[in-house]
């Protein structure tokens, strides 16, 4: 699987005392939330594609304004 180039910030706190993964979505709908937690696991070709498919739909909603 390819890894993303870009850096991460990683935190100074650890995970025991920053909470469970994924703890902070809590009010974040469910199908958001599937992707938060699956963004770390794809490939570089599905992020792109995920990002496409958002950048249309802006770009569709902002025409039909």
């Amino acid at each position: 699987m390819q890894q993303s180039s870009e850096k991460v910030h990683a935190s100074s706190r650890g995970g025991a005392e920053s909470g469970a993964v994924g703890a902070h979505l809590g009010g974040i709908d469910a199908d958001l939330r599937a992707i938060i937690e699956a963004w770390p696991t794809l490939t570089e070709t599905d992020r792109r594609a995920v990002l496409t498919i958002i950048h249309a739909s802006r770009v569709d909603l902002e025409r039909s304004q």
